[in-house]
Order: C-alpha cells, then structure tokens, then sequence
C-alpha cells in the first residue's frame, strides 16, 4: 500500500520539478534576452545604422526582442500555475505518507489503510488536468521512509526537513539575494559615473549606455522578484524555526507523539500552502 503511494509522490514530484524547470529556463533566458538586446541596440546606434555593423547589430537586437517576447509568454501566470499545483499534489502526497507511517491524527485507526487510499485519490482528482503530465514519469526506485512512531518521524522527516532541505535553502537564497542587491548597487554606481562623466566632459558616446545599464538593473531586478527569493528565504527560515520548536518540545516530552505528528504536518503543510499562494500572484 505504502509503496504504490510513495510511487506515485514520486511521480507527482518529479513532473512539479519538470513544469519549474521550464518556467525558470523561460526566466533566465527573458533575462539574458532584455540585457543582450539592449547592449546590442545600443551599440547598433552607436556604431551607425548607415553601416554594416550597425544593421546587423540592430538586426540581431530585434531577432533577441522577439526571443524575449516568447520566452516571457512561456515564463507566466498560466505555466507557472500547473507547476505550483503539481507541486502542491506532491508535497500533499508526502504529508499523508509520513502520517500514516507514524500512525498518527486520522491514520491511528485500523481503517488508516483506507484513509490514505481515500486521501491520495482524492488530491488526484484535484488536479486532474495534469495526470498526463505525471504518467509521463516513471517512478524512482526508492523505498518508503523508515518511519514507524513519533521518535523515526522526528528523524526521518523533521529533522531531515530543518537540517537537510529547510536551512540549506534558506543560506543559498540569502546568498543569492546579497549578491544580487550587490550587483543591482555596483551597476547604479556605473550608471551614475557613466551620466556624470558624460555630462562633465560632453562624451556623447558614454551618455547612450546610461539607459542600458538602467535596462540591465531594472532586468535583474524584476527577475529576482519573480523568483520570489525573499518570500521563498522567509517561508524557509520560518518553517525551520517553528520545526525546531515543535522537535524540542517532543523531546521535552511537552506534546503527545501523535499532536507532534500532526504539528509538525500542519506547519509544513502551511509553509506550502503560502509560497505556493504567493507564487500564484504577480511580482510586485
């Protein structure tokens, strides 16, 4: 029983992972497009448009504007919302698993084999729209987590959630973010240079990429908010934390094995439920 269902998280899982795969792939490359196209066009300017150079420079800026207008269509609203829902289904999958393994909540009772049927197919059928996405994925060969109580629970899912996906997270998007407020500064001090300089001694020629290195700036910018670093770095700092606080209090023998249980599924299931909201709206 417990195998087929943990075959089919991994299905779930694995087609999520794909659908974000090509929305951040859709991201990086409006990225990439909008800094190349504007370094391109203005230097197709700045070249000449009456040579050579300049027509294919500004030729190439236009062939990268429309790369840019496709990859923008793919990197919205309405593909990035079958990647949050088949995530959603995985991570619901999971939860109900490492329940039913721990035998806790609506899985202590002998009809807990039932209630997870019940439970899966019902998630299932909540995204069906997507089902021929997930059956395109063959299961991971992997066995079920060794989980029979509370006290394998605490190992195998809290602690490995906090020490092994949860903070981890949380210390790479933090880098991520520091080095793109860096870079978001280091360029606004190059736009500034560049506009003084080209202002203090006429340089017409450096005045033309001051609007470039705006472009650039404003990209990133607007690539790090749909990324939601800062929401995703928060969610995962705050989940972490509440585990941590629920494991010590297990372990002070201050909750009942299975309220500890139900807790901890409770905070993951909530920490999912509001990126997953967040994600499903616009960038501000």
């Amino acid at each position: 029983m417990i195998q087929a269902v943990w075959d089919k998280q991994s299905q779930w899982s694995q087609a999520a992972d794909d659908l974000k795969d090509r929305v951040t792939t859709a991201r990086d490359f409006v990225l990439t497009f909008t800094i190349v196209g504007a370094v391109l066009s203005t230097a197709g300017a700045g070249v000449g448009l009456d040579t050579t150079t300049g027509q294919v420079l500004v030729y190439l800026a236009a062939v990268v504007a429309a790369g840019s207008a496709i990859a923008t269509a793919f990197a919205g609203k309405e593909n990035s919302e079958p990647w949050t829902r088949a995530r959603s289904v995985a991570e619901a999958i999971k939860s109900e698993a490492f329940t039913y393994l721990a035998q806790a909540g609506d899985y202590a009772a002998a009809t807990r084999d039932d209630r997870l049927a019940e439970q899966v197919a019902r998630l299932e059928e909540g995204a069906a729209d997507l089902y021929v996405r997930v059956t395109a994925f063959k299961p991971k060969q992997r066995v079920p987590p060794v989980v029979t109580d509370a006290g394998t629970y605490a190992t195998e899912r809290v602690k490995q959630q906090v020490e092994g996906y949860y903070l981890p997270k949380a210390r790479e998007l933090d880098g991520w973010i520091r080095r793109a407020r860096l870079l978001v500064v280091v360029l606004g001090a190059i736009g500034s240079a560049f506009a003084v300089a080209a202002g203090k001694f006429e340089l017409s020629g450096l005045a033309v990429w001051v609007p470039v290195v705006t472009s650039i700036t404003s990209a990133i910018t607007a690539h790090v908010a749909a990324e939601r670093w800062d929401l995703l770095r928060l969610e995962y700092s705050r989940t972490a934390l509440q585990l941590s606080h629920l494991l010590s209090s297990f372990e002070r023998d201050k909750l009942q094995p299975g309220e500890f249980v139900v807790g901890c599924e409770t905070v993951i299931t909530a920490q999912n439920k509001a990126w997953l909201a967040k994600l499903a709206e616009p960038p501000k």
